[in-house]
């Protein structure tokens, strides 16, 4: 059996990514409009490096200011502070603090911030879990720039 990175192998360059072109994920969907978010602080809570940085590709463009945490924890002590956060990006399956379990804390201070939870493969019973923690809307990952903005474009008037 071939590996996939060297049947795809060309002599100018070490991996072909035609792949990634053709798959059903496209990283680079061109989106028609883009939301101008300058004055608007989004807080992403991912422990993936992976997830965090598409999500920061995508919302650079929107000129939003980013803050990156990698767990719950964090998260909470960050929105417990004067910063003005006008939204969280929440991944429900972080370390140290689980996302269901810091969205209801930060919700308890935070009644009104708009919290996006996501995941990965999510079960029925994990979403139910982040509505009843106080999330706001559900994405399952891969998120695409698309439904990103359309969902944020809610909250962030």
């Amino acid at each position: 059996m071939k590996n996939l990175s060297e049947s795809t192998k060309s002599p100018d360059q070490p991996f072909n990514y035609s792949l990634l072109r053709y798959s059903s994920y496209s990283f680079n969907k061109v989106v028609n409009k883009i939301p101008n978010w300058r004055d608007k602080n989004i807080l992403i809570v991912d422990s993936d490096e992976t997830d965090a940085c598409m999500l920061k590709n995508y919302l650079t463009k929107t000129r939003a200011t980013l803050i990156n945490v990698p767990n719950g924890k964090k998260a909470i002590e960050l929105c417990s502070t004067n910063l003005p956060i006008d939204l969280v990006i929440l991944d429900i399956r972080i370390p140290e603090m689980k996302g269901h379990r810091a969205a209801r804390s930060i919700k308890a201070t935070k009644r009104t911030l708009p919290l996006i939870a996501q995941a990965c493969f999510a079960k029925k019973e994990e979403i139910k879990k982040a509505f009843d923690a106080g999330c706001d809307e559900f994405l399952e990952k891969p998120i695409s720039q698309e439904l990103l903005f359309k969902v944020l474009s809610k909250f962030l008037h």
